[in-house]
């Protein structure tokens, strides 16, 4: 799976992403490789395991209408959380960690309508907000019963900010990095810049051929099935704690 940045496509092409430039903020830059049945987790486990605020949204299987895809990346630092009732906002930039009120936080999280209608390159995910909303998120909206374990530690809602990520598309083979940060100075060495970034990123891992091909690629679509993935997972509960959970959560 050797990785040609010369045959690399990026998207869009110069004088389009100017035109959208006077449009909205922010303009996904992708560049575009053909690498055939890839394992995402495993390209997640090497580009990602070590950071914080990182995700990977996988699809290896299922309907094509939903499992088509598969994302990751990390965060740009910015993030949103409301944990029991009090909301907190980093922008990223400067670090700094601010208290508001949660409907404040929720706002927050806006982006540009415009963006994501005005897109017609990408199809898919390309940047945004990734993150989780729980159960006791519902208390700011409804009377709902409280609990008042929270065992985990984990936060009501917690999204952060991606404008640069992986996405793999399983039924065209397609691995595509983009970069969706906010146009900033002058939008042509903005693009200069993202272009330049994208180049690097594949230069700096296109050696995941050789010494990790038979981490990162299979032959075959139905070998992918029979793959035991490097990756171990170990389950908090038991199978018998599990159903009595849920057993009591039905009363």
């Amino acid at each position: 799976i050797e990785i040609n940045t010369q045959l690399m496509e990026i998207k869009p092409e110069r004088d389009t992403y100017l035109h959208f430039c006077r449009k909205i903020q922010r303009t996904p830059i992708s560049g575009e490789e053909f690498i055939p049945d890839l394992i995402p987790a495993e390209l997640y486990r090497r580009f990602y395991s070590q950071c914080e605020d990182a995700f990977l949204f996988e699809s290896g299987s299922g309907p094509e209408n939903t499992a088509r895809y598969s994302f990751m990346g990390r965060s740009n630092k910015c993030f949103v959380e409301i944990k029991n009732g009090l909301g907190r906002v980093c922008d990223g930039e400067s670090g700094e960690i601010k208290s508001h009120p949660p409907f404040f936080c929720l706002d927050r999280m806006r982006f540009d309508d415009n963006e994501a209608s005005a897109i017609d390159y990408i199809s898919h995910f390309w940047g945004g907000w990734v993150g989780f909303i729980g159960y006791e998120m519902g208390h700011l909206f409804e009377k709902l019963a409280i609990n008042r374990r929270n065992d985990l530690n984990l936060s009501d809602m917690y999204f952060v900010q991606v404008d640069r990520l992986f996405a793999y598309d399983h039924k065209t083979g397609i691995l595509k990095y983009i970069v969706s940060a906010q146009t900033e100075g002058n939008p042509d060495s903005h693009y200069n810049q993202c272009v330049d970034e994208i180049r690097e990123i594949w230069n700096r891992h296109k050696n995941l051929s050789a010494d990790t091909a038979g981490d990162f690629h299979i032959g075959s679509a139905s070998k992918a099935k029979d793959r035991v993935s490097p990756i171990k997972f170990q389950t908090s509960v038991s199978q018998s704690e599990y159903i009595y959970m849920v057993m009591q959560a039905k009363r």
